[in-house]
């Protein structure tokens, strides 16, 4: 069976008994994290299989609220800190800059 076109969102770092009865009932298509759901990667990590595993699916999706600049759900201190949209878009006529953007984007999209 198809996975359901939503995505859901849990309360903290771990997956509460309800939010664990309600992803196996409902079948989401993935999950999001805002930054009470982030602590660091081994965190991350156990709550997302955890989803995952709920599912069924190894490739359920997982998004997380992560712009740029101030908003930042990925600390810095465990994940690379990605400059925000703003600052790239003054960037654009700098030819090294451009580089970088390119390289930044191709990141993003091979994780």
């Amino acid at each position: 069976m198809a996975p359901r076109a939503f995505i859901c969102g849990c309360s903290s770092t771990v997956l509460t008994a309800d939010e664990e009865a309600f992803i196996r009932e409902s079948d989401p298509w993935g999950l999001i994290l805002f930054k009470r759901n982030v602590l660091d990667r081994e965190q991350m990590r156990a709550l997302t299989d955890r989803f995952r595993g709920l599912t069924g699916r190894t490739d359920a999706a997982v998004l997380i609220d992560q712009e740029g600049g101030r908003v930042q759900r990925m600390a810095a201190n465990h994940w690379p800190a990605y400059p925000s949209a703003a600052r790239l878009a003054a960037t654009a006529t700098d030819p090294v800059a451009q580089v970088r953007n390119v390289y930044l984007a191709t990141r993003l999209i091979a994780h």
